[in-house]
């Protein structure tokens, strides 16, 4: 499962989390089914990469892990 990221405003009962100040918005549902995600992020380089990874991952082999797409 992939996920796409775009500037929004929250919607009401969306779930707002702040990270670095910047804020991520999910809808309810979505965060049920994924049951939470896990934002992370990272220096390097002198640049800063987030990273947003579900906490369910879904078990029929769609995990980013299972092609080599992204090197």
């Amino acid at each position: 499962m992939s996920y796409s990221l775009v500037l929004d405003e929250p919607a009401h009962g969306d779930k707002v989390e702040e990270l670095d100040g910047l804020k991520f918005v999910i809808s309810d549902s979505l965060y049920k089914m994924s049951q939470g995600f896990k934002i992370k992020t990272e220096q390097k380089w002198g640049q800063t990469y987030i990273s947003i990874r579900p906490n369910r991952v879904d078990s029929s082999g769609g995990d980013c892990n299972t092609c080599s797409s992204c090197g």
